[in-house]
């Protein structure tokens, strides 16, 4: 039991630079007018998430660590620029809003398929889906104002805010009435 009660719930991901965060921001604030009945995020705890892994016993904090250290090595710091904003799944039926994630040079799809195989063998489950790299702005809890929500999404222009990324962050995430805390536990360096 006691090994239960120390396990984290972790995933990994990369930071976002205080621009980005605070176009971030603007945007959300924009959206807001719609009244909808969304749960928006803090734009001040964003980042882009590579792998959700859930619950973590101590153990193998240590080897993911070891592992994104591996990944690392073989990584030069790169950029990524917003590009739009959307919605999952559908305009019809949204749960998601989001704010998507231009990768012409293919550097963070790269580096989420080097995390996903490091990830498969420390025993994760290898994600069904896709990688599509976005930030989530907000998560939509039902249909109220929802036409708005799509006309105010459309109209935003995404400035083309740029993060430099340079290091791979394995976060902790505790769940609060007031929302989810993130804490870094590593954070590992490109080359």
């Amino acid at each position: 039991m006691k090994e239960q009660k120390d396990n984290v719930r972790a995933f990994i991901a990369v930071e976002l630079s205080k621009a980005a965060k605070d176009e971030i921001e603007r945007i959300i604030n924009s959206l807001k007018d719609a009244d909808t009945n969304t749960k928006w995020l803090s734009s001040q705890t964003m980042h882009l998430t590579l792998k959700f892994l859930g619950s973590v016993s101590p153990e193998k904090v240590k080897d993911i660590t070891s592992s994104i250290k591996t990944i690392s090595e073989d990584i030069t710091t790169f950029n990524i620029t917003f590009s739009d904003i959307g919605v999952f799944p559908s305009e019809r039926r949204p749960k998601v809003v989001w704010v998507g994630i231009k990768d012409d040079n293919g550097e963070v799809q790269a580096l989420s398929s080097k995390v996903e195989g490091a990830m498969e063998k420390e025993g994760f489950t290898r994600e069904d889906r896709p990688f599509t790299p976005h930030i989530t702005l907000g998560r939509i809890k039902n249909g109220k104002n929802i036409d708005k929500l799509m006309s105010i999404t459309k109209s935003i222009n995404v400035s083309p805010i740029v993060s430099t990324i340079s290091r791979i962050v394995l976060f902790r995430s505790e769940l609060t009435s007031k929302g989810a805390i993130h804490t870094p536990i590593s954070k590992i360096p490109f080359k």
